[in-house]
């Protein structure tokens, strides 16, 4: 936005500049109040209330036992999958819910409030394996990898280390 701005001062007289950036910037707020947390759709609330209840009732009350001991509740994390969160930014016809970032959010707010290490492994796998397929890998990437993720037939570890000053992260499948 400051760079177009930038640009357009150089090439045009300001009268025409102040119109040019209330244009812009009134595509930008009427697009980001359609998609916004704070003015959730229909569908957004919906999904508040459905996360809100799952988490109320299975979420919290593994919450105490499972992080004194250090351990994943997997079982907890495959009923995500059967609810459709693992998948939620992911496009339907790869069989996630094909819901928006918004979307995401919510779940992650609803997830953390009742039990933030959980939900922390949830973002992990929903936004930084799930989302960045469906959002990068071809096709047949997408079908060959996103059903199982999305159900957590497959759980992902990332496992990172420092090379020469570049991390590395590689992606295990179980």
């Amino acid at each position: 936005m400051l760079v177009a701005t930038r640009a357009l001062a150089r090439r045009a007289p300001a009268s025409s500049l102040r119109v040019a950036h209330l244009s812009t910037a009134s595509a930008l707020e009427a697009e980001s109040e359609r998609f916004s947390i704070y003015n959730p759709t229909e569908e957004h609330v919906a999904l508040r209330q459905m996360v809100r209840s799952f988490a109320e009732q299975e979420v919290d009350p593994q919450r105490a036992e499972y992080n004194e001991q250090e351990r994943f509740n997997r079982a907890l994390f495959a009923r995500c999958g059967e609810l459709g969160l693992l998948g939620v930014t992911a496009d339907e016809s790869c069989g996630g819910s094909g819901m928006d970032a918004v979307a995401a959010c919510v779940v992650h707010e609803e997830l953390s409030a009742a039990d933030p290490a959980f939900a922390l492994s949830y973002l992990a796998h929903s936004m930084l394996y799930v989302n960045n397929v469906n959002l990068n890998a071809s096709e047949d990437q997408k079908r060959r990898w996103l059903p199982g993720a999305r159900d957590a037939v497959s759980y992902t570890h990332l496992r990172a280390h420092e090379t020469r000053g570049n991390l590395v992260c590689r992606l295990l499948l179980e």
